[in-house]
């Protein structure tokens, strides 16, 4: 995330305000859309040989801003849609808390639109709170559903 850090370590952070203004969380993204083939895949986008999409920044960027974030006391609710983001964005999460544990850091994955069974265990081992958008089945499934291809990670 470069050298500006974006004021995180200035000794604001999630939660600091009153009833009328609160601070949220930080919010990181991962990866692009399903719909736009973008989001990152563990596998090709169906009819699409060699395209899994891509991370918007390489992995490492991502886990060592997460990392700082978490150690400076922010809520962190990073965008990942495809199962290769949401895997990224776990292993930093786990790290996070494993160098600097903090009780209910309550960290979010925003969308998570495309998890393992394994996945959603870990998310749930971890603590970590999923956000999908159920919307986006009726708004776009026909697009989820052309990306991805019947059968291949949706169930219907």
């Amino acid at each position: 995330m470069g050298d500006g850090w974006f004021g995180l370590d200035l000794g604001f952070r999630t939660g600091i305000g009153d009833e009328r203004l609160r601070i949220g969380p930080v919010k990181p993204f991962s990866d692009g859309s399903l719909i736009g083939r973008t989001a990152a895949m563990c596998c090709d986008y169906e009819g699409e040989p060699g395209n899994r999409g891509l991370l918007q920044q390489d992995a490492e960027a991502l886990r060592a801003f997460i990392l700082r974030a978490h150690a400076a006391g922010w809520q962190i609710a990073t965008h990942a849609i495809g199962d290769r983001a949401v895997d990224v964005i776990l292993d930093a999460y786990e790290e996070a808390q494993a160098r600097d544990p903090r009780p209910d850091a309550r960290h979010r994955i925003e969308h998570c639109a495309v998890t393992s069974d394994a996945q959603v265990a870990r998310i749930a081992r971890l603590g970590v709170i999923p956000v999908p958008q159920g919307r986006f089945v009726s708004e776009l499934g026909d697009g989820m559903l052309a990306a991805l291809g019947r059968g291949t990670l949706l169930p219907w």
